[in-house]
């Protein structure tokens, strides 16, 4: 049985909502994960300079996704879903702790949209207030109750270090975190989802009275359910149905994978009855604000609705007889994260997969891969296109590193997709029993050649 459990380095990071979540996260970019088995390698990833976005609002279906990740509602799993949809290189994860955020996002949107595919961040819709019509805006709700108790739980696993910077002692109890005056973890059990909707920047800023005010101002929540009239929104509640609806709304070409990542295991010991009154009465905007949401969000996935398309950023298009690194390859499903070594590793719960439309004049394709075990049987990966096993052949280049060439293709004329199929996961911990990496893993991409 797989394994899954939060692998990222654990930081505190103040975000722009006064928040420190231990990087709840992680940056897009590149990561600073890498497996115990890869630390002595090197595989580089190349930068290229993008231009500048043009001054004039881009189409709809050119306008990257605007991930406003509100803490603690899924939204490293669903960061994780966006990085293969995309490719990890045009996914770009802000930095909320930025002192110049503001002019970091001015600065994203005057030059640098026609580099990125997402942009991704604890940040409050305020500060892309001028901006928000450059953007697909995409966010998670989830229940105010599960989302403030789910909260509670992961700050119970947290270092003491993490617990000392927010406020909190070691052994801290119910009342201590639900009652807290530390305005990083007051933000996040006072009716977070609105703060973040709303637009209103002084409850972002705990220097005014407006953010330690705990009677519901109803106003605040009219304004969070406007603001998400104008937003693709899912339910952590319903995965299954939100990634359906983006599926729709984007125009994908595939369905969706689930991914599971930092996730909290449940404890009931905190949901006793005078515990969840505690919790309602400092979210009662939330409350309504998710329930408004709920019947929006059905009315939605009933209606279908056509909504901005992401389908031509969401599909490889590769080069003839150019190689790809793995950070650049879009329409990728059942990959991890590209790590700072350069590549990403499959997953185990089924095969991997590329979308993407071929170039013409292609016949093989060849890829760079890295496998755990230097006895890995890379003889028995399963490659088809299409549904359609095709021949292949893999030879070992060094240790770990091998090539696999498959070919000939059957391609069709539009979207084709490539599986990729290892015949094993092994542990990491088989290999390095002291790693805090649960992890089970096969084989990882580094790049693709479409070959002529």
């Amino acid at each position: 049985m797989v394994q899954h459990y939060d692998r990222m380095p654990r930081r505190r990071l103040v975000d722009a909502n006064g928040v420190a979540w231990l990087d709840d996260c992680p940056a897009a970019k590149a990561s600073s994960r890498r497996s115990p088995a890869m630390r002595d390698s090197k595989a580089a990833m190349s930068e290229q300079e993008q231009p500048p976005a043009p001054d004039t609002p881009p189409e709809a279906a050119e306008r990257p996704v605007l991930f406003l990740h509100i803490p603690k509602t899924a939204g490293t799993s669903l960061l994780l879903a966006l990085q293969n949809l995309f490719g990890d290189a045009r996914v770009l994860r802000l930095n909320g702790a930025d002192p110049l955020l503001q002019e970091t996002i001015d600065d994203i949107v005057a030059r640098r949209l026609g580099e990125l595919s997402c942009l991704a961040g604890h940040v409050p819709v305020h500060f892309f207030a001028p901006h928000l019509d450059r953007f697909r805006p995409f966010t998670l709700l989830r229940h105010p109750l599960t989302r403030v108790l789910s909260l509670y739980r992961f700050l119970r696993r947290a270092p003491e270090a993490a617990l000392e910077a927010v406020g909190l002692s070691r052994d801290f109890g119910f009342e201590e975190f639900i009652g807290s005056r530390n305005h990083e973890v007051f933000a996040q059990v006072n009716n977070a989802m609105c703060r973040m909707l709303c637009g209103d920047a002084r409850l972002s800023d705990p220097e005014t009275a407006a953010f330690w005010r705990i009677d519901p101002d109803a106003a605040q929540a009219e304004r969070a359910l406007a603001m998400l009239q104008r937003f693709d929104f899912g339910l952590v509640e319903e995965m299954a149905a939100t990634r359906e609806l983006l599926r729709a709304r984007w125009n994908l070409p595939y369905a969706l994978d689930e991914y599971l990542e930092n996730t909290t295991a449940r404890d009931a010991s905190a949901e006793s009855i005078a515990r969840l009154q505690m919790v309602i009465r400092r979210n009662m905007l939330d409350l309504a604000l998710y329930q408004c949401a709920a019947a929006l969000f059905h009315a939605r996935v009933n209606a279908a609705e056509g909504g901005t398309q992401a389908a031509g950023q969401a599909l490889f298009a590769p080069v003839l007889n150019q190689t790809t690194e793995a950070a650049d390859i879009a329409g990728r499903q059942g990959f991890d994260m590209v790590e700072d070594t350069g590549v990403a590793w499959l997953r185990p719960e089924r095969p991997a997969r590329l979308y993407f439309r071929a170039p013409a004049g292609a016949a093989a394709i060849e890829l760079r891969l890295y496998c755990l075990t230097a006895d890995y049987p890379i003889e028995k990966i399963g490659v088809a296109v299409n549904g359609k096993r095709v021949p292949h052949k893999a030879d070992w280049t060094g240790p770990h590193w091998f090539n696999l060439e498959a070919g000939p293709l059957g391609l069709r004329d539009e979207v084709n997709e490539l599986a990729i199929d290892p015949p094993m996961f092994l542990s990491v911990r088989q290999f390095t029993p002291d790693t805090p990496d649960q992890r089970y893993l096969s084989v990882a991409l580094a790049s693709i050649t479409f070959l002529g």
